[in-house]
């Protein structure tokens, strides 16, 4: 029933193949929130390079960072802000997808459980706590960065753990994941 919902939704909101789905927000604060234009930067390369269609997967409270991406990109985007999907719903978007970009967040395991390659960007927390479902994901994480894993939801000084992180990392590991033979 939620994979006919999802088609159906996906259909009325012309969201075709391929699908690059994005988490941009993170439920447990600020500080694992890479910057929206960074996002945004890799979303449009995408649906220039590849006629990928993206949609923003937002969870409540994350209005806010989803508009800042949505004012960043130049490509068009479905958002889930406006009419948010239930949890059957967000879980059948990310198995349609063909590739999801987010911060550490739970969808990621989501994605891991339907085997969509995963490209998460990783701050404060630490990947020993996240290994489980890492087949198929690429973790993102400057391991430069003596403060990191600090676990702070809000980061004390400049965030450097995530803004170290550059579109062109973000882009190259997508793009190496998107291009790679999906199996079934």
């Amino acid at each position: 029933e939620e994979k006919s919902r999802a088609a159906a939704w996906m259909k009325r909101e012309g969201l075709g193949e391929p699908v690059l789905a994005m988490c941009v927000g993170a439920a447990f604060g600020p500080s694992k929130i890479w910057p929206s234009e960074n996002f945004a930067a890799v979303a449009d390369t995408m649906a220039s390079r590849h006629g990928a269609r993206v949609v923003l997967l937002c969870a409540p409270g994350e209005e806010e960072i989803a508009l800042r991406v949505k004012a960043a990109m130049k490509a068009p985007l479905v958002d889930t802000w406006t009419d948010p999907l239930d949890v059957g719903m967000l879980k059948a978007v990310i198995a349609r997808s063909r590739l999801l970009l987010t911060n550490d967040t739970g969808p990621r395991h989501i994605a891991a459980c339907f085997g969509v390659p995963v490209v998460c960007l990783m701050g404060p927390t630490s990947p020993v706590y996240t290994e489980a479902d890492a087949e198929g994901q690429v973790v993102l994480r400057r391991e430069d960065v003596s403060c990191s894993p600090c676990h702070l939801k809000v980061c004390p000084i400049d965030h450097r753990c995530l803004t170290w992180i550059k579109p062109a990392d973000a882009l190259a590991a997508v793009q190496r994941l998107w291009d790679a033979p999906r199996p079934h």
